[in-house]
C-alpha cells in the first residue's frame, strides 16, 4: 500500500488468489443490460462484440482479487434476470455494512477486470448501462451495433466510447475525462471533470447534444454538415468555432460565449437540432 499525492492507493499482492467468474445471458430474451461495480470494487470494464459469428449469447466474464484473503469471502458476483422482464442486471458487490466497508476501504481493496461481450450477429439491441460506482475506466467499442439507449456512469476513472444509439446517450465521469465517438439521433449528454472530446455523426433534426467539462476543455466535432443552433461557453479561453462561414449566423459573441446557427436557407432553424459545448475552453468543429 502507498500514498499517491493526497490519494491513498491500495496494492494487490502478487500472490493474491484470483477468482474468476462468468455469466451467460440469452440475447433473444434479454435486450436490456445493466452492469454495476458497487462501492468498494475498483477495476476496468470493457464492452465489445464477439469475434465468433456463431455466438448468440451475451458473455460477462472477469476476475477478482483482494488485498487480504479474508476480504474475498465478502465479495459476490450476481446476475438478476427475474426482477424486470427483458432486463439482465449483473454486477459485483462487497457484502458488508456501510460502516464496515468504509473502515475496510481505508486500508484494503477489491480489484476486478470485467469483459462484456455482445454477439456479433445481432444488429440491434436495447439499453446498456455501465455504472462504475467506485474507481476504474470504462471502454465501450460497439459501433457496429445499434442501441436504443446507452449510459456510462463513472465515479473515478475515464471513459472511451464508440457506439451508435437511436435514443439517449449519457456519459459521465465525475473525476476523469471522456472521449466519445458516437452516431446519435436524439440526445447526447457528455459530462466530465477533465477533458471532453466528442465526435458526433448525425443527420437528425431532433438532436440535442451537450459536451461539458467542469475543470478543463470541451470539444465537439461534427463529421457531417450541420444546420441548427449552437452555444459555446468558456470560462477561461475564448470560444472557438470552425465551420463554413457561408451558412453561419452568429447572434452573440464575446470573450466567454458564442451563440448562433447554421442554415442553408438563412432562416433561423427551430430550437432543435442543437449543440452545446461548455468548459474552461469550448471548441466546435462543423463539417459544413
Amino acid at each position: 500500500m502507498n500514498w499517491l499525492g493526497y490519494f491513498y492507493t491500495c496494492d494487490i499482492p502478487g500472490d493474491a488468489e484470483v477468482v474468476k467468474f462468468n455469466h451467460t445471458i440469452d440475447s433473444s430474451k434479454f435486450t436490456r443490460l445493466y452492469y454495476l461495480l458497487e462501492k468498494g470494487v475498483y477495476g476496468d470494464v470493457a464492452v465489445f462484440q464477439s469475434q465468433n459469428p456463431r455466438e448468440n449469447n451475451i458473455l460477462v466474464s472477469g476476475s477478482i482479487q483482494t488485498s487480504k484473503p479474508e476480504i474475498l469471502k465478502h465479495v459476490s458476483t450476481y446476475l438478476d434476470i427475474d426482477s424486470v422482464p427483458g432486463r439482465a442486471q449483473a454486477g459485483i458487490s462487497v457484502e458488508m455494512t456501510p460502516r464496515e466497508l468504509d473502515k475496510i476501504l481505508k486500508r484494503e481493496c477489491v480489484r476486478t477486470k470485467v469483459n462484456i461481450v455482445l454477439p456479433r450477429n445481432i444488429k440491434k439491441f436495447g439499453d446498456i448501462m455501465i455504472d462504475s460506482g467506485y474507481r476504474g475506466d470504462v471502454e465501450v467499442d460497439i459501433g457496429q451495433l445499434r442501441l436504443d439507449a446507452l449510459a456510462v456512469l463513472i465515479e473515478k476513472g475515464d471513459a472511451d466510447v464508440k457506439a451508435s444509439v437511436d435514443g439517449r446517450i449519457e456519459i459521465q465521469s465525475r473525476t476523469g475525462k471522456v472521449k466519445a465517438k458516437v452516431q446519435a439521433e436524439k440526445s447526447v449528454v457528455v459530462t466530465a471533470e477533465r477533458d471532453v472530446e466528442l465526435e458526433l455523426t448525425t443527420e437528425s433534426l431532433d438532436l440535442h447534444a451537450r459536451a461539458v467539462s467542469i475543470r478543463s476543455s470541451a470539444k465537439t466535432v461534427l463529421t457531417q454538415p450541420f444546420y441548427g443552433h449552437f452555444e459555446l461557453s468558456s470560462s477561461f479561453w475564448k470560444p472557438e468555432l470552425r465551420g463554413s462561414k457561408r451558412y453561419l449566423k452568429v447572434t452573440h459573441s464575446d470573450n466567454h460565449t458564442m451563440e448562433g446557427y447554421f442554415s442553408s436557407s438563412w432562416r433561423e432553424p427551430w430550437y432543435l437540432p442543437r449543440i452545446e459545448v461548455k468548459g474552461t475552453g469550448a471548441r466546435l468543429e462543423v463539417a459544413n
